[in-house]
């Protein structure tokens, strides 16, 4: 078939890059300059909405420090990455802010979606992998998310390329290593692996817990395959992950005199949680306050209410008070927190599911049919991807569990440490780094329906 343009169809992860990229940024642009001043949608920049990212890259750009506004507490309860990295496009204009970060987070999506071509390639050859790429394009919620000042396109980039830097590193590894020298870890690849992890916990604070997890994953796939030097460069990566997050939580102890690695906050989120559901207290009202309601299920006075910003709290000794709450009534109540999270993983995913159950927040028939369409897909996706790793047909030197594992753990290790704190989030921002590997699982399947054979690895030399 001829090539419309340059990068279309993609046969290489550079197409992929820019085709990904350039979706990216026509649709981001599309959002901001047409449909949202058509429909009076995606208007807002910033604010509650968006997290506080963009006032704390604004303050960092101002050189006030790492907090919201002139004045504030520092903050301890936002990740660091992502506002560094936007902190340059603050000094624009107003009017020319949003364009560039539309233009940057495309081009982060073009990283994802080459990462997503090149680990379908990979595993299951060329048509799995321009497959995979049309159902992440295809996906409509990637465009918003592109244009949001959040770290939810940056996340789920770092995320994937740490999961599959630690693929392709068992994959080339033979096992059980005869010569002396594969004793010792592999320089670049620990490098790589550590430096991804650590910028992939600076973005999240559930990922300090699914990039260890990875790395411990491999760790084991090492000393499984009795490959000394793979297991000693997961244990390197791990060693280079803590000492690239050290600065960040030296920081967060000078400020706060608290051991936090990364962020707080997992205390309010946890009871926050509980509240959306009335979980051992009373349900937030529809148009209620979400905060009010968690710091009354936290047996916390209601003036506190103004020690938090940002759905954080400011105050250190009162992040510390609700996370010694929230431990307390987690290990009193086991049962509770394994319902909660049942619920978290179906509202997360299908956040009809909520409003079926629950009182919708919003009555606005706009944000039900969104949930319903979003249920619709993802249910679509999901029941795709349970039929592609029923039907894996990797490429040769690739085993089918191999395949199947690289598929299915990454989405049980980003999703699982969200379910016991926070709740669903609009336009499912918390299973967004999901997305690729269902992707890649979907498009077998799909394939698989269609009697259609992955190309050969080799067909793409």
């Amino acid at each position: 078939m001829k090539r419309l343009v340059f990068f279309y169809p993609p046969r290489t992860p550079r197409d992929a890059f820019w085709l990904t990229a350039t979706a990216g940024i026509v649709g981001g642009l599309a959002i901001i300059w047409a449909i949202a001043p058509l429909t009076g949608l995606s208007l807002k920049l910033g604010g509650t909405a968006h997290d506080g990212f963009l006032e704390l890259a604004r303050s960092l750009a101002e050189d006030r420090g790492y907090i919201f506004g002139p004045g504030e507490p520092h903050v301890l309860h936002r990740p660091p990455l992502y506002p560094f990295l936007i902190m340059p496009l603050t000094v624009l204009p107003a009017w020319a802010l949003r364009p560039a970060l539309v233009i940057v987070q495309g081009f982060l999506l073009g990283a994802l979606g080459m990462l997503l071509f090149r680990l379908a390639l990979r595993l299951f050859g060329e048509r799995a992998a321009q497959a995979s790429l049309a159902l992440l394009l295809a996906y409509p919620w990637t465009y918003w998310h592109v244009k949001n000042p959040m770290a939810i396109v940056l996340q789920a980039v770092l995320y994937l390329a740490l999961c599959e830097t630690a693929l392709f590193l068992y994959l080339d590894e033979p096992p059980e290593p005869q010569a002396s020298a594969r004793h010792w870890p592999r320089f670049d690849a620990c490098l790589n692996l550590g430096l991804l992890a650590g910028a992939a916990i600076l973005t999240h604070g559930t990922m300090l817990i699914s990039a260890t997890a990875v790395l411990f994953l491999l760790f084991a796939a090492g000393v499984w395959r009795r490959s000394t030097r793979l297991a000693a460069t997961a244990a390197a990566a791990l060693a280079i992950a803590v000492f690239m997050v050290a600065p960040w939580t030296i920081r967060n102890w000078r400020v706060a005199h608290q051991f936090i690695p990364v962020t707080s906050n997992s205390g309010l989120a946890y009871f926050a949680g509980n509240a959306h559901w009335g979980i051992g207290g009373p349900r937030v009202k529809p148009f209620g306050d979400d905060i009010a309601v968690a710091l009354q299920h936290a047996n916390i006075a209601a003036a506190r209410r103004l020690d938090i910003s940002f759905f954080g709290a400011l105050d250190p000794q009162l992040s510390a008070e609700l996370d010694a709450r929230a431990k307390q009534h987690m290990r009193a109540h086991p049962g509770l927190v394994a319902w909660k999270s049942l619920l978290n993983l179906m509202e997360d995913f299908f956040p009809l599911f909520g409003d079926a159950i629950l009182s919708p927040k919003s009555s606005a028939s706009l944000v039900l049919s969104e949930n319903a369409l979003l249920s619709l897909v993802h249910l679509a996706l999901l029941a795709f991807a349970a039929l592609g790793l029923r039907r894996l047909a990797p490429v040769a030197g690739v085993s089918r569990a191999t395949a199947a594992v690289a598929l299915a753990a990454p989405v049980v290790i980003y999703v699982a440490p969200y379910l016991p704190f926070l709740t669903y989030v609009g336009h499912a921002q918390y299973t967004f780094g999901t997305m690729p590997f269902l992707d890649a699982a979907a498009a077998v399947g799909f394939l698989s329906l269609l009697r259609t054979s992955p190309a050969p690895a080799g067909d793409n030399a």
